[in-house]
Parts: C-alpha cells; structure tokens; sequence
C-alpha cells in the first residue's frame, strides 16, 4: 500500500491504486476514480471519471450519476489549467446543479438523452410545440371530417363503412387482442429492464437497449415523451404523479357516468350493448396505463443514502424524512394510488370478469338426436325389436 518518493527514508505516500485519507492511512480508490501512473494520491487531490460525482474535496464516498451525461468531472478538469480535484457543482455541466448532478437548473429541462438541456426562448422546447401541434390538428381534422359528412348528408358512407365493420367484426377483434398483447408484452420488458437498472443492475448489452428503446412509447408517458414539459412550470416528481394519476382517475370517472347514462337510456334492452362499450374502453386503457402508472407511483418508497442522509431517487431535492411535510405528502398519497391502481384495478376487473362469467364461459347444451339421423334405421335393424322404456328393460333384466 505504501511507498516513498525518490531519497526519502520513510514509506511516506501510497501506491498508485491507493490514497492517503486524513488520517494517514492508505485506502483503496474506489470506482470512478481516475488510477494515476505514479503513486502519492491524496483524498483532497482525487480526480474522477465522467459520469462520478463527489460532494466535497473532504467525501470519501464516490457516486456513479443517475444521469451520466450531466457529470463531467474528467471534461472540467482537463478545461482548467492545472487538473486539480472537481467536487460539487463544479463537475456538472452548466444546466445541471445539486446532488449527483440529477437537478435540471431553471430554464432548463432534461431531455430524451437524460441530459439537461437550456429550453427555447419562448420557454417551451420545439418537441413540445410539434406534439401539441400535432395533437390540435388532428382532432380538428377529426370533428371536422365529421362535420363536413353532416353537412353534405353522406349517410351512405357512413353506412357502407358499419357495414364493412359488421362483416369484419371478428376479424377486427382479433387484430386488436393481438395487437394489446403486442403492447403490453413491449411495454411489461421496456418497465423490467428501467426497473432492473434504477436498482442497480447490470445495463442490457448496447443492441437490445437500442432496440428496447424504439418501443419507449408504449409506456404512455407523458413526461417521457415530452421531456420539455419542465420548462413550462410543471416541474418535480410528485407534479407528474399526481398530474398522470389524478388524469386517469377523471378518465375512469367519464367512462363510468357515461356508462350510467346509457344504461338507463337501454333500459328495455337486453344486455345493454352501448353501455357496456364505456367500460370496454375503460378496461383497454386501464390495461395499457396500469403498469407504468403502477412504476411511477413505487418511485416515491425508493430513496437512497447520500452523505449521511437519505434523499428520494425520482427527486433528489426531497429528503426522505418523515420531519419534511413535502416528502409525507408524497408518500401518502403515493401509497392511496398504490391501493388504487396496482391492486384496485386488478380487483376490479377481477370481480367484473366473475360476475360475467357466465357469457364467458357458458354452460354447454347437449346435441338434439335428430329422428332422420343416419344411425337411427341402423341401431334398429341391429336390435331384436323396438327399444323399449328404461323401466321395462330394467324390469326384464332382473
């Protein structure tokens, strides 16, 4: 462990893959820190790799960076003049501030690359104005392409395409289950492999995690999708728990009045056709949304120790202690939508498919014996006479 510098007496600095604490005593670098050529490596003086984060020049602890591409702690010491140790803030790159660099500055957004970007000049990042650019344009092409077919009278249209649905209902059906489970397969290994890696497994090999994250959309999250929502204001992880949760919750409750109001409109019909189609959508989005909800909503029991105290994973600005009013608030209303969504939905939909199991499963009826059936003059011809009542063979036979 120890070594001596040229013409000195005493073993008085440490080898090249150790370093010499306060105390004076030789301790293994840990990971992420850069291994130099020639030994005598001070805590103070320590030099990191990219994608390491160190609190203070005094810290013996060595984080790798949720977000690697915000700590460049090799980049800032090569930038100076002489390479000394850079700790704190100063190893995150200019729009990244706080504990391991995982905090977006203000005017600032992390972006699809996990990398905190400056937002645009008007404070909202062009994806976003594409997205919902593109979302305002389709449903005005929608509630226009109906109207213009109200105005014109295309009722034969109308007509001709609910029949063609009619004909090809089964069909349609089928490419939609098949098409969910192609969803919900994509979208359960996408979850599993984030999962895998926020607890600090393994990365996936470099060609699956790119083809894996061809398929991010499934997930259906808004805050993934558009990361720049960040500089609009929405800032912080419980906004966007209770901003996904509280939106599917009004979903559910639109389906549901929708529901009961069609169901007494088909009072007199049998089975209530429309009704039941409020609550098929209802299922199908619940299907789609469950399991990434359900991983948003764990974030808020997972926190981690950073220099003597614990902070929350999904936001580093929250201390995990039942003393902060802010972080209880998170976790009780983490743990109610817990009840809601990872166990109710399944519940639910439990107890709805028992009470339908009898069109899902209904009771065989036995074949009728045709009296023109082939086998019937056969049977006869083969018997010595008619057949005769049960009772009367049974009486014969004993």
């Amino acid at each position: 462990e120890y070594s001596s510098t040229p013409g000195s007496a005493t073993c008085d600095v440490c080898e090249p893959q150790y370093y010499m604490d306060t105390d004076g005593a030789c301790e293994g670098k840990p990971d992420g820190v850069i291994f130099g050529e020639s030994g005598g490596a001070m805590l103070e003086h320590l030099l990191l790799e990219n994608g390491y984060y160190r609190s203070t020049t005094t810290s013996t602890e060595v984080y790798e960076c949720l977000n690697p591409g915000n700590c460049r702690a090799q980049d800032a010491c090569m930038a100076s003049d002489e390479c000394e140790s850079v700790v704190g803030d100063d190893i995150c790159i200019e729009g990244a501030k706080g504990p391991l660099c995982n905090i977006c500055k203000e005017s600032h957004y992390l972006n699809s690359t996990q990398v905190c970007t400056e937002c645009n000049k008007g404070g909202v990042p062009t994806n976003v104005i594409v997205a919902l650019a593109c979302l305002v344009v389709g449903t005005l092409a929608v509630f226009g392409f109906g109207a213009w077919l109200c105005l014109r009278n295309e009722k034969r249209t109308l007509k001709r395409f609910k029949a063609w649905a009619r004909h090809n209902e089964r069909e349609l059906q089928m490419l939609s289950d098949c098409a969910t489970v192609i969803w919900v397969c994509m979208q359960t290994i996408y979850l599993v492999c984030i999962n895998h890696r926020s607890a600090g497994g393994e990365d996936p090999p470099k060609l699956y995690d790119e083809f894996l994250k061809g398929f991010t959309f499934t997930t259906i999250d808004l805050w993934a999708a558009f990361p720049g929502f960040g500089c609009t204001g929405f800032r912080g992880y419980f906004v966007g728990l209770v901003t996904e949760t509280a939106g599917l919750l009004l979903f559910a409750l639109l389906c549901v009045m929708r529901y009961a109001y069609k169901r007494r409109k088909e009072r007199d019909v049998v089975d209530a056709p429309k009704a039941w189609k409020s609550l098929h959508h209802l299922v199908i989005v619940s299907n789609l949304v469950t399991p990434s909800i359900s991983l948003l909503i764990s974030k808020a029991f997972f926190c981690r120790p950073y220099d003597g105290e614990r902070l929350l994973m999904a936001d580093m600005t929250v201390r995990c202690s039942w003393d902060s009013a802010y972080y209880t608030t998170i976790v009780t209303y983490a743990a109610i939508m817990a009840l809601v969504f990872p166990l109710g939905v399944p519940c639910m939909w439990s107890v709805g498919l028992w009470r339908l199991r009898h069109r899902l499963n209904p009771t065989p009826v036995a074949p009728s014996t045709s009296p023109s059936s082939p086998s019937s003059p056969s049977d006869e011809s083969e018997t010595d006479g008619p057949r005769q009542p049960p009772s009367q063979a049974q009486s014969q036979r004993t």
